[in-house]
């Protein structure tokens, strides 16, 4: 879990916390992920996938993940006007916050 504002407790499907940060996590402290990745499925409202993308970055996520399983594409946003469609063997980054990490859409959804 992690506050995205006063008001506002999210708990994304996935996400990155470095060791650091779970340590302050244990400690009670609010922790923002700098990674996270959210499963977007068919029912979604896509205001509210919008809002919450909005949301993230306005708290200071660096990098969101939106992963369609049904048409199996990942859009990768580095801000929320910057996004790369990952299709088949195009390759999804973590950068800059996971920079090692990188991952072809085709990969992804075996």
């Amino acid at each position: 879990d992690m506050m995205t504002s006063e008001n506002q407790l999210r708990r994304p499907d996935i996400a990155f916390f470095s060791g650091k940060q779970i340590q302050e996590m244990k400690k009670g402290e609010n922790q923002l992920a700098n990674w996270v990745a959210e499963i977007i499925s068919e029912s979604d409202n896509i205001n509210r996938v919008e809002k919450k993308l909005d949301e993230y970055f306005a708290a200071g996520v660096k990098v969101v993940w939106h992963i369609y399983l049904s048409t199996k594409k990942v859009y990768v946003y580095t801000a929320p006007d910057k996004v790369t469609i990952c299709i088949g063997n195009t390759i999804c980054s973590g950068a800059p916050v996971l920079p090692d990490f990188q991952v072809s859409a085709k990969v992804l959804f075996g």
